[in-house]
């Protein structure tokens, strides 16, 4: 996003309440445009949703794992517990990825 701030003469009080009273009007027609989010919000919906990607995934090992076992004839709790590690490896390799949400 690109810096649309007006630098006013900061030795005119009035030219920088101005500045700022532009900037405000700014910044509320782009609420009411859709343009912004919450900070906040956005951040709890991304950890919701990563939470809930885990947590599915971690149940992937118990889903396929026992039809996985079936399929080539190999025991079933051998099969999940393989599964569940890798999941948890793989979700431990991405576990540090961090979510840049300033753009």
């Amino acid at each position: 996003m690109q810096d649309e701030s007006i630098q006013p003469d900061a030795s005119n009080p009035r030219a920088v309440r101005d500045a700022i009273a532009a900037q405000k009007e700014a910044i509320e027609l782009k609420k009411l445009q859709g343009a912004l989010v919450d900070r906040k919000a956005a951040e709890a919906h991304v950890r919701l949703l990563a939470r809930q990607f885990r947590e599915g995934f971690m149940r992937f090992a118990e889903e396929v794992g026992p039809e996985i076992a079936e399929e080539f004839g190999a025991d079933p709790d051998a099969v999940v517990e393989r599964l569940a590690r890798a999941v948890e490896a793989r979700l431990e390799k991405v576990a540090g990825v961090k979510v840049d949400l300033a753009g």
